[in-house]
């Protein structure tokens, strides 16, 4: 085995005895958080750092996860181990409708759409009181097993996503769809003149990104039992996953996890030790800035080109 397998085969051991030998639930806690904010920058990777194409609105695939799982636990009793695929195929066909039309702007008309899209969902989700509970939102009812089960349940399902969605970058990666998708992030028009079908492919791309989101917005929706629009259709959700993203090295395998793992531990220090309101978005655009100015290419680019550390 290669190295770079050697090290990824340890790291998900690792991770799979965590809830075993940690003494505290928080540190669990914390790591079941970090998986689901990067699952949601590695499926904006696929559309944003692959294709070109900047989505501002991957909140909205998180919310209509999240409340899928939410309605029908709570309304119906389904077995939230089946809601939670259901989320990310909710999540899918709403990109699915919405590609159509969306997929056709380009640039920042795109972001625009996109972000548009998931006020819109909040605002419907507000609306919608028969179904979404409104602006009181939704109660889920308890799990039933005890309080360190349930946190190892949600932990092993959100590592297990994680799992699926590096794997599907991974193979994108190394797929001649992949390949496509970076075409089309070079130069679109040079791509459909070699004979790329760049529609198909956009929404192939579009479609991967917004089911991953789907399916972490379910289990968070089991994981918090309670959900109301302004929480799961937050855009910062959104800005979270670019910048995490855009950090670690858009357009590459690792770039989402290793930013997500930095960012997310610099995000929670920043909100528990310092008690100035606001100081977390403080930092985050601070960060924006100087990956914008000196990191162009993030943090595994900077490793590929002046360290020559290759990382997928």
């Amino acid at each position: 085995m290669s190295r770079n397998k050697i090290i990824v085969l340890a790291l998900m051991v690792l991770l799979v005895i965590v809830p075993f030998i940690s003494p505290e639930l928080f540190y669990v806690d914390f790591l079941l958080l970090m998986f689901m904010y990067t699952v949601i920058a590695a499926g904006w990777n696929i559309i944003g750092g692959y294709t070109g194409y900047y989505s501002f609105g991957h909140t909205a695939f998180f919310g209509l996860g999240a409340y899928t799982t939410a309605i029908l636990v709570a309304k119906y009793g389904v077995s939230p181990f089946i809601t939670f695929p259901l989320g990310g195929l909710v999540a899918a066909l709403f990109a699915f409708v919405i590609g159509y039309p969306t997929l056709r702007l380009k640039g920042a008309y795109f972001a625009i759409a996109t972000l548009s899209l998931s006020f819109a969902l909040q605002i419907l989700a507000l609306n919608l009181t028969p179904i979404t509970g409104g602006g009181e939102g939704l109660t889920l009812p308890l799990p039933p097993w005890d309080i360190h089960t349930t946190i190892m349940i949600i932990y092993y399902m959100m590592l297990i996503t994680l799992a699926a969605t590096v794997a599907t970058t991974y193979l994108l990666e190394k797929s001649r769809i992949g390949l496509a998708l970076k075409c089309i992030r070079d130069d679109e028009i040079a791509a459909e003149s070699v004979g790329i079908n760049t529609t198909m492919m956009k929404f192939i791309a579009f479609l991967l990104s917004a089911f991953f989101p789907g399916v972490v917005g379910g289990i968070f929706a089991y994981y918090a039992t309670y959900i109301d629009p302004p929480t799961v259709f937050d855009p910062r959700i959104s800005m979270f996953a670019i910048v995490f993203t855009m950090f670690g090295g858009a357009g590459t395998v690792t770039g989402p996890i290793i930013g997500s793992a930095i960012l997310f531990t610099v995000d929670l220090l920043a909100r528990y030790t310092i008690t100035i309101p606001g100081f977390d978005l403080m930092v985050f655009s601070a960060i924006a800035i100087t990956i914008i100015l000196f990191m162009p290419h993030g943090l595994v680019g900077t490793l590929r080109e002046k360290f020559k550390i290759k990382l997928p």
